[in-house]
């Protein structure tokens, strides 16, 4: 006879915040190197309200959104090799969450709190996020342990 089967289920939650001027360039990194062939990612904007880029590495098909009411139109810039996103001369329109969401052979997912603030400035720098912030494991419906 045999014991109970214990399954264990690891989900990794990013949140990163960054705080912008206006007209400045952000990059939001996927955190991997190279989009694997069965990836599919998608970049979400607002909770989901509207989707800004995707990526079907499988079907080689790369694709970026205005968005409904045109926000992004001519600001964004998907990486084909990583799939991470830049958005470019970042206005307070911008500002929001974004949510990543990578499905494939491994599932994962992060979310980016973009905050534009103060006056646009001729000499605008551009940053960069990357995913070395905190990760909060979840194991088994607990949340106790924090990364940072």
């Amino acid at each position: 006879m045999q014991g109970p089967i214990l399954e264990m289920n690891y989900y990794l939650f990013f949140r990163l915040f960054k705080q912008l001027n206006l007209g400045d360039s952000v990059t939001l990194h996927t955190g991997v190197t190279e989009i694997r062939e069965d990836d599919d990612i998608l970049w979400k904007f607002e909770a989901g309200k509207s989707h800004v880029a995707k990526i079907k590495k499988k079907k080689q098909n790369f694709s970026i959104y205005d968005g409904p009411d045109g926000r992004f139109r001519n600001r964004l810039k998907l990486d084909n090799q990583t799939g991470s996103l830049t958005i470019t001369n970042i206005t307070t329109q911008h500002a929001g969450v974004y949510q990543l969401e990578i499905a494939g052979a491994k599932k994962s997912s992060k979310t980016f709190s973009v905050s534009v603030y103060g006056e646009y400035s001729k000499h605008s720098q551009s940053f960069s996020i990357n995913s070395i912030c905190g990760i909060i494991l979840i194991k088994d419906g607990q949340s106790d342990d924090f990364i940072s």
